[in-house]
């Protein structure tokens, strides 16, 4: 045990800090990587991108193609930091050198970061150690106290410092924008800590350097690197000289005013050029792109004006339109996790915090929700503030605790770093994007994505290509690479029919067909790649380009919902499989059929709880299904059809079989579809309007995780007494909490003592506390499928379903839900009772809790 005690003793930790870097390195840049390999990087915007560093580097400076246009990256941004990091291209001509270089330049933050935190509590513990001597020799001769063992002694750091680096490398904000592709303003999170430490240490002619290139990130940059300039000046003329200590090499006096020259120098030096960047040159090469004199994303702010001189007015003069704005719920969520991702430090640096007020505001105040999500590359520059802010915070809460216990400013800080890092540990598990975090992410490489390899070599390295989206990154190294459907001047087409592509299926597969018909030929067809040349006079696609349709082992299959459903001819429904990214609220589902010997067409739906169908095969076909259809199945193959759908709150898939060889027949005439043989399975399914529908599924809340619907009744029966000719209703499924402009779903519930012998219309009113109507809906009953009133059987549960807008100028509040039933030609109502059992033509079932929305344009000025 000694010897482990003794080993760990001589652990330095700076060797701490620099292996957390490492394996920040090694982790996100193998992530990175991952990530690119499994074709999910796309044209926006590691493509762009790509290409725009990849012609700097031969000299075409941010040339990049916009649609079939050759443009550049101008038009949008002023990103001079490319033309140095274009040069990596010379020592590995990869766009994954890119992706490693941007995640070792976030990483290094973690050092600067270090040393800031590690030199004020060395100051502070130099300073105690020095008091604390004079007490003793104050005890000693003034007191003739006996000597103690108070006595100068070698500053210390402690261990707070080393867990600050890691509450930054552990920084969710970060990560995402580690993970976003690659951006330049990443870049601009290590220049803004090492500004920081610069400034903190007096090395002025280092700061002007880190400045200057923290201007030539990006345009927004360029005022960040101003303020920081202000900031630097303050301090050297409060320091007069700064404070120095045995780590630092301060200028000497004489040499003050020279470093406040200089100061003042890159400062307006950064902020001529943010003004340069911003209002001259992208609105000058933007205007015969965008026809717009200004830059295009200053149309994000519109509720506060679409111009800077708008925006900026609107700040000062509208101070209430901008709180509306930024404390609405999503903003607030966002900027509480700026802070607890620092362990809660960040308060105590609030002149740091003031510093990133213009990135703050510009993220916060915007409309387009991925500026405040926290989840993009938006944030890396306020990482960087808030972790500075982090180490001031560190600072002074161990010099507050060091002055009220009597301890070593180093011993405190130890303390209140590992007390962050458990703060900062706990909402990295709920937000960050390592393996203990929600938001972590490691997609399967399979051998589809490895095969694309095979496409690439066989294009020749400088000829001009046209590539589905998530394609063009990795074919983007060359001067003309144009995203489908544009084609330019390309003489090469590369396709994955199967991934990514911006495109709807029927477009692409017109667009490849058409090229083929025009003479381009197929060069290489397998697994859903498809690669043609102008050059090339094959028009024959072979048969395994199909296979991203087929299913090679069934019996490997994992479905959400199985079941063997069988139609005329022996084509089987074997169920499906969801995949869910709840972050986003999209839903993948992929349908797994059997062809039979007789060819059937089948038609893919979702519905939602009140019978709207909300997506289909018609509207949105599967790939597999557009390429892959009926006429080319063979018997006793299994084949999978994927799609993307983002769905409501509660919805339902189904599937329809028909004889008919086009896709829409089975949607448009019902005449056409046929009854299945056999139904087998133990999952939930039912036989209705000759559709099979599956089981339904609801998101209880936003980014919530899929759930299945349960329809177990939620009320004690034996409490209901429905009145005579009419019927008991309760609330089945609860809403959940909506924002004004959106759409909820819920659920009732209805018991008969006798059954109607009509067909009712099924009212649901919203109203306020004053009972005035708010919005309603009048329809006859469904849940997925009609269910007229007349069918509903007596003495047993009947639910319904419906959908309600939520009016966009709706106050945060509780609204009671009000239903009933009424003849629609006579509008008499039928009685009803609650689970009071009294009566009444209307019943107020249950409440609808409004919460406050992230939209700002419905309620600026209320």
């Amino acid at each position: 045990m000694s010897t482990l005690k003794t080993r760990f003793r001589r652990v330095q930790p700076v060797q701490v800090v620099w292996l957390l870097i490492g394996l920040y390195v090694l982790f996100f840049a193998l992530n990175s990587i991952q990530i690119h390999r499994a074709l999910q990087t796309h044209t926006a915007d590691l493509g762009q991108i790509d290409l725009a560093v990849w012609n700097t580097s031969r000299g075409r400076f941010v040339q990049e193609i916009k649609g079939e246009l050759i443009s550049t990256r101008l038009t949008d941004h002023v990103e001079p930091i490319w033309l140095p990091i274009s040069l990596i291209y010379w020592l590995w001509n990869d766009v994954r050198s890119l992706l490693i270089l941007q995640t070792i330049a976030l990483a290094i933050g973690a050092w600067p970061l270090y040393l800031i935190a590690r030199r004020r509590i060395r100051v502070s513990d130099s300073a105690f150690l020095q008091e604390d001597f004079e007490r003793t020799l104050y005890r000693d001769r003034v007191l003739g106290v006996a000597r103690g063992s108070s006595r100068r002694g070698r500053a210390l750091q402690g261990w707070g410092p080393v867990f600050l680096a890691l509450i930054y490398l552990m920084y969710p904000a970060l990560q995402a924008a580690n993970l976003t592709e690659v951006h330049a303003i990443a870049f601009a999170a290590p220049l803004i800590l090492f500004a920081l430490w610069f400034i903190d240490s007096g090395r002025w002619i280092k700061f002007a350097v880190v400045v200057i290139l923290l201007a030539l990130v990006k345009e927004e940059a360029a005022l960040l690197a101003a303020v920081l300039g202000m900031y630097g000046f303050w301090r050297a003329l409060s320091d007069r000289p700064p404070v120095p200590d045995s780590l630092d090499k301060s200028p000497p006096p004489k040499r003050w005013r020279s470093a406040l020259v200089l100061i003042a120098g890159v400062t307006i030096l950064s902020l001529l050029w943010f003004v340069a960047a911003t209002f001259v040159i992208v609105p000058s090469y933007a205007a015969d792109v965008y026809d717009s004199s200004e830059s295009t994303y200053f149309q994000r702010y519109g509720p506060l004006g679409e111009s800077a001189a708008d925006i900026g007015k609107a700040i000062v003069t509208r101070p209430g339109d901008v709180w509306v704005i930024a404390s609405t719920p999503g903003r607030i969520r966002y900027l509480v996790g700026l802070v607890l991702a620092t362990g809660g430090l960040a308060l105590f640096g609030p002149e740091i915090l003031l510093l990133s007020l213009p990135i703050l505001l510009a993220n916060v105040l915007s409309t387009f929700e991925a500026q405040w999500s926290g989840e993009l590359h938006y944030s890396a520059p306020l990482a960087a503030y808030f972790m500075g802010a982090a180490a001031y915070g560190l600072h002074r809460l161990a010099q507050l605790f060091s002055r009220r216990r009597l301890l070593r400013p180093a011993k405190t800080g130890t303390r209140v770093g590992l007390i962050a890092l458990l703060i900062a540990l706990s909402y990295h598990i709920f937000a960050g994007w390592t393996p203990i975090g929600l938001s972590f992410r490691w997609p399967a490489v399979g051998e589809h994505e490895q095969s694309l390899s095979r496409f690439v070599e066989q294009i020749p390295a400088d000829a001009p290509l046209a590539a589905t989206t998530a394609l063009v990154p990795h074919v983007s190294h060359r001067e003309y690479i144009y995203k489908l459907p544009n084609l330019g001047n390309a003489k090469w087409v590369l396709a994955d029919v199967s991934g990514t592509t911006d495109m709807h299926a029927a477009a692409l597969q017109a667009q490849l067909r058409q090229l083929i018909g025009e003479g381009w030929g197929v060069v290489d067809a397998e697994d859903g790649y498809m690669l043609l040349s102008e050059e090339r006079v094959n028009t024959l696609i072979p048969n395994n380009f199909y296979d991203f349709a087929r299913v090679d082992d069934p019996d490997e299959l994992t479905l959400d919902q199985s079941m063997q459903a069988r139609w005329p001819g022996g084509t089987a429904y074997l169920g499906y499989r969801l995949e869910d990214q709840p972050k986003w609220g999209l839903t993948y589902i992929t349908h797994y059929v059997q062809a039979g010997d007789i060819p059937l067409s089948p038609y893919f739906f979702v519905a939602s709880v009140d019978g709207d169908i909300i997506d289909d095969s018609v509207l949105r076909p599967p790939p597999a299904l557009q390429w892959y259809n009926q006429t080319r199945w063979q018997p006793g193959e299994v084949l999978a059809f994927k799609s993307a759908w983002f769905m409501p709150d509660m919805w339902r898939p189904g599937i329809v079989f028909s004889e008919s060889e086009e896709i829409p027949s089975a949607a448009v005439d019902p005449t056409q579809r046929l009854i299945p043989t056999q139904i087998t399975g133990e999952s939930t399914w039912e036989w209705h309007d000759d559709a099979l529908w599956l089981q339904p599924w609801q998101r209880p809340g936003k980014k919530h995780v899929l759930e299945m619907l349960d329809d177990t009744a939620s009320v004690d029966l034996d409490r209901l007494r429905p009145p005579e000719d009419g019927a008991s209703v309760w609330l089945q499924t609860s809403p959940a909490s909506s924002a004004p402009g959106q759409d909820i779903s819920f659920r009732l519930g209805w018991l008969l003592d006798t059954p109607f012998d009509q067909d009712y219309t099924l009212f649901v009113h919203i109203l306020d506390n004053q009972g005035q109507r708010l919005a309603q809906t009048d329809r006859s009953p469904y849940h997925f499928f009609s269910i007229p009133s007349s069918t509903w059987p007596e003495q047993l549960p009947v639910i319904t379903g419906h959908s309600v807008h939520v009016p966009a100028d709706l106050s945060p509040g509780a609204y009671d839900i009000l239903v009933g039933l009424y003849d629609p030609v006579t509008n008499e109502r039928a009685p009803l009772a609650g689970i009071d059992a009294k009566a009444s033509d209307a019943i107020i079932v249950g409440q609808l809790q409004v919460r406050r929305g992230d939209g700002v344009t419905a309620t600026l000025g209320q």
